[in-house]
């Protein structure tokens, strides 16, 4: 699995230290961060990939920022899980350009030989909360668990709300239309969902939220809604909802 130094093939080491260790890797089909657990078989590591908000992609993804997020994470590497993040454009909104990066890179990292099931576990944060969901809407056979902080659910409505008019602007009207996972409820039937929002949110207005959740349960599918109370569009809400996340993905 690893060459002589230590390091994987294409892989560039970031930081190590005695709870987690990152890579950079960089293979023909693209990059992707990688953060494993330190001092242990990587093949043990549960991989969940990432899907980062606007402007973050790799190693510059939500889970990289200091305070509750590198908590969040570095509780995570210590209980076994590791943290893959593929490298696209910073801004793609739900583009199938992330759900391709992200299949790429679980792909690569079964040849280095870790532990990648069928059906992968996917977290997300706004931007990369509509990317997770897309990612189920376009590959449900392929979709283990979702995660998602404030995602968007319906980019149309997203950009009615007058947020990134500069980059939403320059997309056809139907392309804004077909990134709305909360239309697709049915392609969730048999994949959890845990949808986190909190209640002072001035991007991704909560009621994104509530929409897929009813959504979602009105086909049946395995969701649960929380609502963080006290907390805006930030990372920091780890500090109050990392704990319903490691538990949803150690079920």
């Amino acid at each position: 699995m690893k060459t002589p130094n230590g390091l994987f093939p294409g892989a560039e080491l970031l930081e190590r230290d005695g709870t987690e260790t990152q890579y950079q890797v960089t293979f023909e089909r693209g990059s992707f961060w990688l953060d494993l657990p330190s001092g242990t078989d990587p093949a043990e590591a549960k991989l969940i990939f990432v899907f980062s908000g606007a402007g973050g992609v790799g190693k510059t993804n939500n889970l990289s920022h200091p305070g509750p997020a590198s908590e969040f994470r570095r509780s995570m590497i210590a209980s076994g899980f590791g943290f893959v993040c593929a490298v696209c454009a910073p801004y793609v909104f739900g583009a199938a350009e992330a759900t391709e990066a992200t299949l790429a890179a679980a792909d690569h990292c079964r040849s280095l030989g870790l532990n990648v099931p069928e059906r992968i576990a996917v977290l997300g944060f706004s931007m990369g909360g509509l990317g997770a969901l897309m990612f189920a809407v376009r590959h449900p056979e392929k979709t283990g668990r979702v995660a998602e902080f404030f995602g968007i659910t319906d980019l149309e409505e997203f950009y009615r709300a007058g947020q990134y008019p500069q980059v939403l602007g320059k997309l056809p009207p139907e392309e804004r239309a077909e990134r709305a996972p909360r239309r697709y409820a049915d392609r969730f039937r048999n994949i959890p969902v845990l949808i986190l929002h909190g209640d002072r949110d001035e991007v991704v207005d909560i009621s994104h939220s509530e929409q897929l959740y009813a959504a979602l349960k009105e086909q049946g599918c395995p969701v649960r809604f929380e609502v963080i109370p006290g907390y805006g569009h930030t990372n920091d809400m780890l500090a109050a909802a990392g704990g319903s996340v490691k538990r949803f993905m150690e079920e």
